[in-house]
């Protein structure tokens, strides 16, 4: 998905699945939008069906449990000024 380049590389394969779950849709999937908001993933669309909406949905909840640098478990950290998911590693970086 081409919109990964703006997101951490860590949402990477959140992105993929959602990617080919698109694919699959009777309705075509047209992507407006795609950004890390609030330390969590957003995705901004028009077209698909329940199943895309829900995985969707699906998503952007993995993103507040899935650091955003590596892919490995984290959670949400304002302690630098901004919100961001991070793991304990990068949380510490």
């Amino acid at each position: 998905m081409a919109y990964a380049d703006y997101v951490g590389r860590g949402w990477k394969s959140i992105l993929d699945e959602l990617e080919e779950t698109a694919g699959q849709c009777e309705t075509p999937v047209v992507v407006e939008q795609i950004k890390e908001k609030f330390g969590t993933l957003r995705f901004y669309y028009n077209g698909g069906d329940q199943h895309f909406s829900s995985e969707v949905a699906r998503a952007e909840e993995l993103s507040e449990i899935t650091c955003e640098v590596c892919g490995a478990p984290g959670r949400s950290r304002s302690d630098r000024g901004w919100i961001k998911t991070l793991c304990n590693e990068h949380a510490n970086d």
